[in-house]
């Protein structure tokens, strides 16, 4: 577990919006999750939120939990998702609409081209390695992209008494709860290839010539990966 804290800003800080209105009406409103699903350019993408921020972020082709209809953001408020207004007096809604409204604000902007950081009060939910791994990925910045090793060596010289490895940081790399919002589709192998990516090689892809990165690693054809995946070839990290 670990407290929210914000992307493209300081810890526990959303938007304006959301540092005016989620944060008044937190003591008035039980914990509670809800959720949403938002077109985007790489696909449907469901989000799920809690009071404390956004806590995940789901492709259309991965295998969900369980979600309960009664609380997806639809019906919870009037209106298109997204559509609350920051005008609205504070505590309108729980907290957990505002940090889902922020996000698939945010989103839309991201997919329209606007390469400007997120700037959302997240609560991803993972070991103590882990939210150093994620943390190191949201340092990431637009158009930029960072190797395994790269982010390891970062690590380790932060913690030189717990050096880590640049394996370890795919594992945590593959885990990340928020994709997109947490850029792990900036984190490329040693030898410059995409390697794997939890939403599909071709939405990384995709992601990283949205924002404008330099890709070097050629397109593998299908029969390509599937050659090296049966040779037991993997990417050096």
């Amino acid at each position: 577990m670990s407290g929210s804290r914000s992307v493209g800003g300081r810890p526990g800080d959303g938007t304006s919006a959301e540092r005016s209105s989620a944060g008044s009406s937190s003591a008035l409103h039980a914990p509670e999750t809800r959720w949403t699903v938002l077109d985007s350019g790489v696909g449907p993408l469901t989000l799920v939120a809690t009071d404390a921020g956004l806590r995940n972020v789901w492709f259309a082709d991965e295998t969900l939990p369980a979600m309960d209809d009664r609380t997806r953001l639809e019906s919870a408020v009037p209106g298109p998702v997204g559509g609350v207004s920051p005008r609205l007096a504070p505590g309108t809604y729980p907290p957990v609409v505002w940090h889902l409204a922020a996000a698939c604000r945010q989103l839309r902007a991201y997919f329209a081209g606007e390469r400007s950081p997120f700037d959302l009060t997240i609560d991803p939910q993972g070991t103590p390695f882990q939210q150093r791994v994620w943390r190191a990925l949201i340092a990431i910045p637009l158009g930029a992209t960072r190797t395994y090793g790269a982010i390891a060596a970062e690590i380790t010289a932060e913690r030189p008494d717990q050096p880590t490895s640049a394996r370890a940081v795919a594992a945590a790399v593959g885990r990340t709860p928020i994709p997109i919002v947490i850029p792990c589709h900036r984190v490329i192998g040693g030898d410059g290839s995409l390697t794997g990516y939890r939403g599909g090689l071709d939405r990384k892809r995709a992601l990283l010539e949205l924002e404008g990165a330099a890709i070097t690693s050629p397109r593998p054809s299908e029969a390509d990966a599937r050659t090296a995946v049966s040779a037991g070839q993997l990417p050096l990290l």
